[in-house]
């Protein structure tokens, strides 16, 4: 979603209508209930990135933007998921990067 969580942050954040801040802050809740679960995987977190409820987003005026992509990191073994535009309409593509051994 698209709002500062801590105090710091918060401080620093620019205006913005209320109409966004709402919608950032009900698609945080729903992401969040999406994910309330002991196990998630990465197609959980695909399906995340893909509900047009909770963080895929699609252009709807006056405020015309939309989700331009999307990624799902896993630093300890090095794979890398990511998606050009909206997560709905795309594939995920796998990445594989090399790990370090002291990581």
């Amino acid at each position: 979603t698209n709002h500062c969580l801590t105090p710091v942050g918060r401080s620093l954040a620019g205006d913005r209508p209320a109409q966004l801040q709402l919608s950032s802050e009900l698609r945080l809740r729903q992401a969040l209930d999406l994910l309330d679960r002991r196990s998630i995987d990465v197609e959980d977190l695909i399906a995340l990135t893909r509900d047009e409820r909770a963080i895929c987003r699609r252009p709807e005026p006056p405020f015309d933007y939309e989700t331009c992509g999307a990624a799902i990191m896993r630093p300890q073994t090095g794979e890398l998921w990511a998606c050009w535009g909206i997560p709905a309409d795309n594939d995920y593509q796998l990445f594989r990067l090399p790990v370090s051994a002291s990581a």
